[in-house]
């Protein structure tokens, strides 16, 4: 009885030992491959967009029911369907409507690296007696992200580490999350200005 009892408790120990070992060794190539910043370290570590790329895409629609195009729109122009369909709905109950949608993704990957997405769409909507003009523009920036280290007040000068890309699993600050935002917006801004005139 005894004797069972060590080699039950011997083999839970080892198959905990095996976890551990997999789980450090996981940390130890992360940490090899990209160095993870800690608290005692003399950089903080901000992420920033790296060479943001904009784009426009424009589109006009014409139907007798507007239904039968929220599938298609919210599909070209990456809105919840929810929230577009909800519009359409208000839609049908006056003249003129118009409606901007925003949306920002950070979960976008681009040639392996975790990349940033902004959008603004800017839809109108004009009912002449059921038949429905739906006009479509939209401005987007996207740009990949990096981690670049600034010096601390308690850092000791040096070259310092050298700027890298964001794999999908790092975690994003609030302070760059805003950064990130704001600096995608400046770049679509004035189109969303103009398109807000359609």
């Amino acid at each position: 009885m005894f004797l069972i009892f060590l080699l039950s408790s011997q083999s839970q120990s080892s198959s905990k030992i095996n976890i551990k070992d997999e789980h450090d060794i996981v940390q130890n190539i992360r940490r090899n491959q990209y160095p993870i910043p800690n608290e005692d370290s003399s950089y903080s570590y901000d992420a920033v967009p790296f060479q943001i790329s904009v784009a426009k895409l424009e589109k006009d629609y014409s139907t007798n029911d507007i239904n039968s195009i929220v599938d298609q729109i919210a599909n070209e122009f990456e809105i919840e369907r929810n929230k577009l369909q909800n519009f359409f709905n208000l839609c049908k109950w006056s003249s003129t409507s118009k409606q901007l949608f925003n949306k920002i993704d950070f979960n976008q990957i681009f040639d392996r690296y975790r990349a940033a997405k902004l959008s603004g769409t800017v839809i109108k909507v004009t009912n002449n007696h059921g038949s429905y003009i739906v006009n479509c523009r939209q401005a987007r920036a996207q740009s990949i992200l990096m981690y670049k280290p600034t010096a601390t007040p308690y850092s000791f000068g040096g070259m310092g580490p050298e700027p890298f890309f964001i794999t999908k699993w790092r975690l994003i600050t609030t302070r760059s999350i805003t950064f990130i935002y704001n600096e995608l917006n400046s770049k679509i801004e004035p189109f969303i200005n103009i398109y807000k005139h359609i």
